[in-house]
């Protein structure tokens, strides 16, 4: 396991400005898993989706994507949880249709799926986009990387057709499967996602492979190659379950907290929604979830929580100090005890709102180092640490550095 420091250095570098709480958390895809259905039935036997479509446009190079369902008892070639095409359960729920897109075809056939949002993007807002993919593992004879999500403001849907090499030209999704991250897992769901942030004008979403055939990398499946076949060689699908788009929010994360040494603390966010990791500072696993009751057995003690963020895990530190006198002395200082400088490697002046009072100093174990009734206190050496300074029936942390 990595250290906590080199994570900490990734988190300060990288994301340094996100915290999400995942019970804030609203999906804006409408039937992000393929549930909603109507009473139509379309040309390949399928009642038809309420929420998702093909894009609109009079395209030449396209095909439409379809699904998977296990009620569906219309056309047994797309049943779940195997058919003619694909073997595979779906991700979350019961009875739940998976769609499927083709991404790549000789014959420049793509299937883009499309969806309207709940509602438009919020300007300057970052948002993470997500969805599971599977391969279409039993006809299809070729891996590709090509599978990214598109949001536009309905442009789409006003282009008459793709241009020769069956992409649009001016498409440049948000969020794309990384360039050359072939897609090769016939079991499991893969995660494929990303964070951007939004002009504002975005709508709608499309799924599909928006590259060219010589940009997308693709691998021969030897399982299923069939050069023989026009419609299987050099093909590829995937099946796609639990799309999500959701904002993520910037907000205060932990904060350092001051305890009766003995007495317990529940330090986190206080969100229950949060799927989060606690570790103490050697990096050990000590709990999961968004909070955690700790019972800190020295005066200083590291704890750090790690956050599952759309695609990656962020981190953050926080500090209990326990101090070794009872809650009656632990008075709330505000303006009533200022220090300054703060942190200070040498002198520091104190500012007490009780007249001629004595000024107790003592260090992270509750041991008393220092007592003066002058309003200036030198702690050039002094070792390097936390400290705590007493007036009367006021407390203030002390940093010397």
């Amino acid at each position: 396991m990595k250290s906590i420091k080199t994570k900490q250095a990734i988190l300060y570098c990288l994301f340094a400005f996100i915290f999400t709480s995942i019970k804030a958390q609203i999906n804006m895809v409408q039937d992000p898993s393929f549930e909603d259905t109507t009473l139509t039935v379309n040309g390949l036997g399928q009642l038809s989706l309420r929420q998702w479509r093909n894009l609109d446009s009079n395209r030449i190079n396209s095909m439409n994507f379809s699904y998977y369902s296990y009620t569906s008892t219309l056309n047994i070639g797309y049943s779940l949880p195997s058919n003619q095409w694909c073997n595979q359960t779906p991700r979350t729920g019961g009875g739940i249709e998976l769609d499927f897109i083709w991404v790549y075809n000789p014959n420049w056939k793509r299937s883009l799926a499309r969806t309207k949002l709940t509602s438009s993007l919020v300007a300057g807002k970052t948002y993470c986009a997500k969805m599971y993919v599977n391969v279409c593992d039993k006809y299809y004879d070729t891996f590709t990387d090509g599978i990214a999500m598109y949001f536009d403001n309905g442009q789409l849907d006003t282009i008459v057709a793709m241009d020769s090499s069956g992409v649009y030209p001016f498409v440049n999704p948000q969020v794309s499967n990384p360039q050359g991250n072939v897609l090769m897992d016939t079991v499991n769901w893969v995660l494929v996602g990303g964070t951007f942030v939004a002009n504002g004008t975005e709508t709608f979403l499309t799924i599909g492979n928006f590259k060219t055939d010589s940009n997308t990398t693709k691998v021969v499946n030897l399982a299923t190659h069939n050069p023989n076949s026009p419609w299987q060689y050099g093909s590829s699908g995937l099946l796609i379950d639990d799309v999500s788009v959701y904002e993520i929010t910037a907000s205060n994360w932990l904060h350092d907290t001051t305890i009766v040494l003995g007495d317990s603390a529940h330090i986190g966010t206080g969100n229950g929604g949060i799927d989060a990791q606690w570790f103490d500072d050697a990096g050990h696993e000590i709990g999961l979830g968004s909070g955690l009751w700790v019972t800190p057995t020295s005066g200083v003690t590291m704890y750090v929580q790690g956050i599952d963020v759309c695609v990656g895990m962020i981190y953050d530190t926080m500090y209990v100090y326990a101090y070794p006198l009872g809650i009656s002395e632990l008075g709330t200082a505000n303006d009533e005890l200022i220090i300054y400088p703060n942190p200070t490697h040498n002198k520091f002046q104190i500012i007490c709102k009780i007249p001629n009072s004595k000024k107790e100093l003592f260090n992270s174990l509750g041991q008393l180092v220092f007592s003066t009734y002058s309003n200036e206190i030198d702690v050039s050496g002094y070792s390097k640490g936390v400290y705590y300074l007493k007036c009367g029936r006021y407390i203030r942390k002390l940093v010397v550095e």
